[in-house]
C-alpha cells in the first residue's frame, strides 16, 4: 500500500510539473523580453525561401526606429529609416542549396541569368545559414526565461556504512538493532525529479537576448548585401560578355575585310597593277587580325567562365540575339541626392548599426556580473529497494547568489566590452565615409562613361565614311593598299570604343544603383 501510495504520488507531481512546462512552451514568454521585430525569427519559426520572397515589393531600408542613434555614436544616418531589419523579399533561404548545374533555355538573359544567380550562388546560401546561425543563437537565449526539468534514474548497491545508512533512512527502514559499522550491501532504486527557474540574474538574460536580436538583424542586413553586390557582379559579368561578343563580331568582319583585300591584291598583282609590297603589306595585317580574332575569340571564353563563376552554376553558352534592356532606371540621380539615399539605405550600415547595438548589449550583459542572482529550485525524488518498498521526498528552495570579489575581472570585461562598441562606432564612421566616397565615384564614373559612349558613336560614323571614301579612291586607283587597311583598322578601332565604352555605361549604371543600395530592390518590382 505504502508503494501504490508513493507512486501515485509521484506520478501526480511529474503530471503537474509536466503540465506547467507545456503551458510556459505555450505562453508568448516572459515580459522581460520586447515584443519582435519584424524580419527577426522567432522561436519554431523557419527562414523563408526565395520562391515567397520573389513577389514581395519594397525596398530594404539600412536604418529605422526611434532608437537608431546609440548614445556617443557620431556620423549616424537619420532616423527615417533607421535600421529596419530588410523587407522578407532580402531575408531569404536558397530551395536546392546542393544545385550545382541551373539549366536555362537557349539564349541567357540579363534577367535570367540574375535570376538563376539568386538561386544557385553558394555566397547567398553562405549567408544564409549565417542568418540560421543567428537565430538559433537567439533561441539559446531565450530559453534562459524558461525553466529546466530533469528526470533522473538510478540504481546503486553499496555496504559503506554512511550511504547504506542513509539509503536505508530515505527508504523509511531503518533497524535500530542492526550493525551499522557493517550493514552489508544496500540497494536502492531513486527516481528525481528536478525543476530549476532563474528569478533574477542582474538583467545579464534581457541582455544576451537583445543582442542575439540585435545580431539576427545584422545577419539579415548581410544577406541583404550580398543580393545586391551579388546582383552587381552579374550585371558587370553580363555586359563584358555582350562586349567580348562584340568585339569578336568587330575582330571577325576585320578578317574577313582583309582576306577580301588579300584577294583583290593578289589579282592586281598578277595584272602587273601592283607590286609585290602591296601584296605583303596585306597579308601582314591579315595575319595581325587573326591575332586579334583569336585573342578576342579566348577573351570571350573567359568572360563566360567569369559569368558562370560568379552566376555558381553552368549556363548555356548561347547570348540573346537581342540584349534586354537594363532593368534599372536611366535617369540620374544629383549625387548629394544620391548620397542621402545611400545612407538610408545601404544595407551595410543597417548592419553595422545593429552590430553597435548589440555590443552595447553585450556591456550590460558583462555588468551583470556586479548583481545578484537569484534561483529556484525543486526536487521531487523517490527511494525503493528492489522495487517492492520505499519513501518519497520533496525539496525547495531559493539560492541568491552575488559576486563579492573576483579580482576585477568583470571590471576588465566591462572595460573591454564598452572598447568594443567604441570600436564599432568608429568603423560605423568610416563606413558612411565610404558610402558617400563609392557614391561620388560612381557617379564621375558614369559621367566619365557617358561621355566617352556619345564621342565613340561619333567617331564610328567618321571612321565608317572615311573607311567608305579611301576604298571608292583606291578603286578608282587613287589611294594605296596601305591607306584602305588603315581606314579600316581605324573604323574598326572604333567600333571597339564604341563597344567598350557602352558595356562601360551600363556598368557604371548598375555600380551606381549598388553603392546606393537598390539593385536588388529594383529587380523586384
Amino acid at each position: 500500500m505504502r508503494k501504490v501510495r508513493s507512486r501515485a504520488a509521484w506520478l501526480f507531481a511529474l503530471a503537474i510539473l509536466g503540465k506547467s512546462a507545456h503551458a510556459g512552451a505555450e505562453s508568448p514568454g516572459p515580459k522581460a523580453i520586447p515584443p519582435q521585430p519584424a524580419g527577426v525569427r522567432g522561436p519554431g519559426s523557419r527562414v523563408r525561401t526565395l520562391s515567397d520572397d520573389l513577389p514581395s515589393q519594397g525596398a530594404p531600408a539600412a536604418l529605422q526606429g526611434d532608437d537608431a542613434t546609440v548614445p556617443g555614436m557620431v556620423g549616424t544616418p537619420s532616423t527615417t529609416n533607421a535600421n529596419r531589419p530588410p523587407e522578407p523579399a532580402v531575408r531569404h533561404g536558397l530551395t536546392s542549396p546542393n544545385t550545382s548545374t541551373v539549366s536555362a533555355a537557349p539564349g541567357v538573359t540579363l534577367s535570367g541569368v540574375i535570376g538563376t544567380a539568386l538561386k544557385a550562388n553558394p555566397d547567398l546560401r553562405s549567408a544564409t545559414e549565417r542568418i540560421r546561425i543567428a537565430d538559433a543563437t537567439l533561441d539559446r537565449a531565450r530559453a534562459e526565461f524558461y525553466p529546466k526539468l530533469s528526470l533522473t534514474e538510478a540504481f546503486v548497491d553499496t555496504n559503506i556504512a554512511g550511504l547504506a545508512f542513509f539509503l536505508q533512512v530515505n527508504q523509511r527502514r531503518v533497524n535500530l538493532s542492526q550493525n551499522f559499522n557493517h550493514p552489508g550491501f544496500v540497494g536502492n532504486f531513486s527516481t528525481l525529479l528536478t525543476l530549476q527557474q532563474n528569478l533574477y540574474a542582474g538583467g545579464r538574460r534581457n541582455a544576451e537576448a537583445l543582442s542575439a536580436e540585435e545580431q539576427g538583424r545584422a545577419a539579415s542586413f548581410a544577406l541583404a548585401a550580398a543580393r545586391n553586390e551579388l546582383v552587381f557582379r552579374v550585371a558587370e559579368s553580363y555586359f563584358r560578355l555582350l562586349q567580348a561578343r562584340e568585339l569578336v563580331e568587330s575582330r571577325s568582319a576585320a578578317v574577313s575585310q582583309v582576306e577580301r583585300h588579300v584577294s583583290l591584291v593578289g589579282s592586281r598583282y598578277d595584272n602587273g597593277t601592283a607590286v609585290r609590297s602591296d601584296v605583303l603589306s596585306v597579308e601582314v595585317k591579315l595575319a595581325e587580325a587573326k591575332e586579334g580574332l583569336i585573342t578576342a575569340t579566348n577573351q570571350l571564353e573567359l568572360t563566360w567562365a567569369i559569368l558562370e563563376n560568379v552566376t555558381g552554376c553552368r549556363l548555356p553558352h548561347e547570348l540573346a540575339s537581342r540584349a534586354e534592356p537594363a532593368p534599372w532606371s536611366a535617369r540620374v540621380d544629383a549625387v548629394e541626392a544620391a548620397i542621402a539615399e545611400a545612407a538610408s539605405r545601404r544595407p551595410e550600415l543597417g548592419a553595422s548599426l545593429s552590430e553597435v547595438r548589440g555590443a552595447a548589449h553585450q556591456v550590460e550583459s558583462v555588468r551583470s556580473g556586479n548583481r545578484p542572482s537569484i534561483d529556484f529550485i525543486g526536487n521531487f525524488s523517490t527511494f525503493d529497494i528492489n522495487r517492492n518498498s520505499g519513501g518519497n521526498g520533496l525539496f525547495v528552495g531559493l539560492i541568491a547568489s552575488m559576486n563579492v570579489f573576483d579580482g576585477h575581472r568583470t571590471k576588465a570585461q566591462v572595460s573591454r566590452a564598452s572598447a568594443r562598441v567604441r570600436e564599432l562606432q568608429a568603423q560605423h564612421q568610416r563606413l558612411l565615409m565610404d558610402i558617400e566616397l563609392d557614391v561620388r565615384r560612381a557617379y564621375l564614373a558614369l559621367k566619365d562613361a557617358d561621355g566617352r559612349l556619345q564621342v565613340s558613336g561619333q567617331a564610328v560614323e567618321q571612321a565608317a565614311e572615311s573607311q567608305r571614301e579611301i576604298e571608292d579612291r583606291y578603286n578608282d586607283q587613287k589611294a594605296t593598299i596601305t591607306q584602305l587597311i588603315d581606314a579600316q583598322v581605324a573604323a574598326t578601332s572604333a567600333r571597339v570604343r564604341r563597344a567598350n565604352a557602352a558595356a562601360d555605361v551600363e556598368i557604371a549604371r548598375a555600380g551606381l544603383e549598388r553603392v546606393v543600395g537598390r539593385l536588388d530592390v529594383i529587380l523586384l518590382r
